[in-house]
């Protein structure tokens, strides 16, 4: 396994206000950094605010990562040389980046293996929730999607439910996929950060989403609750602040928190009780997993991915999208119940034991082994 090559292509994010895929992208690389593996990170120079036409397309920026790493900025027509003088033995993909392509150019030339990490179905998102996408991007990301689907060697998919969508617009061949969950970094589960009981008489809850995404599940949730007759607080954390609270009865309360960082997210976390995922549409929700890691107890629609690692009543709770009464009887068995409070938040912790980044790590390390 050291022997091998390994370069990792896609967005590696600055800062530690991280997308989904940007966490994924991130922490993978850090782990095979840290086992001391012959890893390098390819990104493209995205901002068109900071670069020029002449960096995107020429430009190469070397630099280190926080954990070492070496991280390659280059322009489109530096990518290929970069490749062939490397000659990996594997790419693997981590986000959605158009640039990527370039390396199927060379697949057949140098016999590389390549892995795509899918996070989504961006086929069915363009057409489902992104109504104000330009016909142009629309045909890109859809030929680019084509191509990482069907000249990868491997799809890496978090989860049944992105499978089952990503056949409705494709024909897969099911000897490619892998299930590969998105990990939980440690600081969610450092034992001086576990939920402390409060309040009991006050649920407090915590939804990650924008409010303009109606695929997140927002304003269907807010719909369902109105009628709750228990005290609840909910945080939401977003970029957006568009919701109307005046719909609200007195006795839920809505408080609008910014995007936060790994750490700060951790801390913010101590005194909350409940993460709700009310998605439509979650290929997984990485979100969720981390909540759970820090005591949260989960409430999540059967759409979201990561719904599989929840026990109905023992660490969590799902429900169906629409189901008004269902999602009240669950909100209101919960409030006021310490000892349930207590033994589910115990219970959802242990989803750590499953992911975190170490584990998730070795998923894909015995991937590259057998590819």
């Amino acid at each position: 396994m050291a022997s091998k090559k390994i370069i990792l292509m896609g967005c590696h994010q600055s800062g530690e206000i991280l997308t989904g895929p940007g966490k994924v992208a991130k922490r993978l690389f850090a782990q095979l950094v840290k086992h001391k593996m012959d890893v390098k990170f390819i990104e493209y120079f995205f901002d068109g605010r900071k670069y020029n036409y002449f960096d995107k397309f020429f430009g190469k920026k070397v630099c280190l990562s926080e954990q070492g790493g070496t991280i390659y900025r280059l322009g489109l027509f530096r990518i290929i040389p970069f490749l062939l003088k490397t000659k990996p033995d594997i790419i693997h993909i981590l986000t959605f980046e158009r640039f990527t392509i370039l390396s199927y150019l060379l697949k057949p030339i140098l016999g590389f293996k390549i892995i795509y990490t899918f996070h989504g179905v961006v086929i069915h998102e363009h057409k489902n929730f992104n109504n104000n996408i330009g016909l142009m991007l629309y045909y890109k990301d859809m030929i680019s999607e084509f191509i990482f689907i069907h000249f990868s060697d491997i799809l890496c998919m978090l989860s049944e439910e992105t499978i089952m969508i990503a056949k409705k617009y494709y024909k897969l061949n099911d000897k490619k996929i892998r299930i590969v969950s998105n990990g939980i970094d440690e600081i969610f589960a450092n034992p001086l950060r576990k939920k402390l009981y409060s309040d009991n008489d006050e649920l407090k809850l915590v939804f990650i989403g924008g409010t303009n995404r109606p695929e997140k599940g927002l304003e269907l949730f807010i719909d369902n609750i109105l009628n709750l007759n228990i005290k609840l607080k909910i945080f939401v954390i977003s970029k957006e602040n568009n919701f109307n609270m005046d719909i609200l009865p007195p006795n839920i309360k809505m408080i609008k928190q910014n995007l936060l960082s790994t750490e700060d997210l951790a801390l913010f976390y101590n005194d909350k009780d409940i993460f709700l995922s009310a998605s439509i549409y979650e290929p997984f929700s990485l979100a969720v997993v981390e909540a759970m890691a820090a005591g949260l107890i989960p409430i999540v629609s059967a759409n979201t991915g990561m719904s599989r690692y929840i026990r109905q009543g023992i660490n969590g709770f799902t429900f169906q999208c629409g189901e008004k009464e269902e999602l009240n009887k669950i909100l209101t068995q919960i409030s006021g119940d310490d000892k349930l409070q207590e033994r589910l938040s115990r219970e959802a912790a242990k989803i750590y034991e499953k992911l975190s980044w170490e584990k998730v790590s070795e998923m894909y390390q015995e991937i590259y082994n057998l590819s």
